[in-house]
């Protein structure tokens, strides 16, 4: 877009979610846990899980439609965990090093550690 003689950049939501990969539909798949009661779509997830390729694209198809939809059901475990790891990614990536405790991957025990002698001096 030009205006004034300027180039106005213009910055969309649509540009940072990439289309939902069959890969992804199958990682998410992947992590179901068995022996759980099922979701309120009353499919157990070893059922998923052993349906192989047709019902994993299945699975891909219905949730692309969700997806480009931008309408989320009310619960629904695979794309759940579909989300989950894009924000969780996404999240990483803005959260500086001071940010402990809340990544997976981080603690607060090093932290404490080491203020612990600066407010006993106190």
């Amino acid at each position: 877009m030009v205006s004034n003689g300027r180039q106005t950049e213009i910055h969309t939501a649509k540009a940072l979610v990439p289309e939902l990969s069959a890969f992804e539909v199958d990682m998410a798949i992947e992590k179901l846990k068995g022996h759980k009661s099922p979701g309120i779509d009353q499919i157990p997830a070893e059922f998923i899980k052993a349906g192989g390729i047709k019902i994993h694209s299945e699975i891909h198809k219905l949730i692309a439609s969700i997806w480009k939809k931008v309408e989320l059901p009310e619960e629904y475990k695979i794309l759940s965990s579909i989300l989950l790891s894009r924000l969780t990614s996404y999240a990483e990536e803005i959260m500086g090093d001071h940010q402990c405790g809340f990544p997976c991957s981080t603690s607060m025990t090093d932290h404490i550690f080491c203020i612990h002698p600066v407010l006993e001096r106190k």
